[in-house]
């Protein structure tokens, strides 16, 4: 799955749309491929290539957000797609991590 992760300046439905460009953007471009275990940095024109372990139930992948206001997630895909008993998105702690904000708006879909 490709994965655009952007630095943001706060976690507004504002500061997403006005990344929204950049982000489709950087899921155009040549994607890194991180493998489970790999560290994915927020970075303007960057993309990644998630490979996801096929032998386990579960991919990791640490996102780090340390010197940044907040990220913007552009995918590939809806990350519930792949939901199964766990959220997409967790904190250091183990605690479900969800979005602010979302493109395209639910009125939108």
């Amino acid at each position: 799955m490709k994965m655009a992760v952007l630095p943001a300046t706060d976690a507004t439905a504002e500061a997403l749309e006005a990344l929204e460009e950049a982000g489709k953007r950087s899921l155009g471009s040549n994607c890194t491929p991180v493998v489970p275990g790999s560290v994915i940095t927020p970075m303007t024109d960057a993309c990644y290539q998630l490979v996801f372990d096929q032998d386990l139930w579960q991919s990791l992948y640490t996102i780090n957000a340390s010197g940044i206001a907040a990220a913007a997630f552009f995918t590939e895909h809806v990350p519930t797609e792949f939901e199964n008993n766990a959220h997409y998105l967790k904190d250091r702690t183990g605690e479900d991590v969800e979005p602010l904000a979302e493109l395209p708006k639910a009125d939108e879909n």
